[in-house]
């Protein structure tokens, strides 16, 4: 499962365990303490209490680690697209990465969260028909 964080930021309700209908609201292009980048996705998710929002961050590959695209593939095939349709560049990361985020910018999908070890975790499920 991708790392997650559940926000009551900006005065959104608290996200508890469920399935959850999403949409994403937006994605930015950061780097970890370790110097690892990922995209870190806010998906808008709606609860009994109003909107919600849940954290959802895919770690990028580097040339050290080539691994890691496995969250990005299962979130662009939890929103209905093909993994194939969105390559990384080596020469220009950040330029592939910021067409990937607005390419998926609204698209909506379905996820569970769960706490775990009072840690929240997300899983993007398959759409349906998949």
């Amino acid at each position: 499962m991708g790392k997650v964080l559940l926000s009551d930021a900006e005065g959104f309700p608290e996200v508890s365990e469920g399935v959850y209908d999403f949409e994403i609201a937006s994605g930015e292009m950061r780097t970890s303490q370790a110097g690892r980048p990922y995209i870190n996705w806010r998906l808008q998710v709606e609860t009994e209490d109003g909107k919600g929002s849940v954290f959802y961050s895919t770690p990028l590959p580097t040339p050290e680690t080539q691994t890691g695209l496995g969250f990005l593939k299962d979130l662009v095939e939890g929103v209905g697209q093909d993994p194939d349709d969105f390559e990384l560049d080596d020469e220009d990361p950040e330029g592939t990465t910021e067409a990937i985020v607005e390419a998926l910018e609204g698209a909506t999908g379905t996820c569970r969260v769960k706490i775990k070890n009072d840690r929240p975790e997300v899983k993007i499920l398959k759409t349906k028909g998949e």
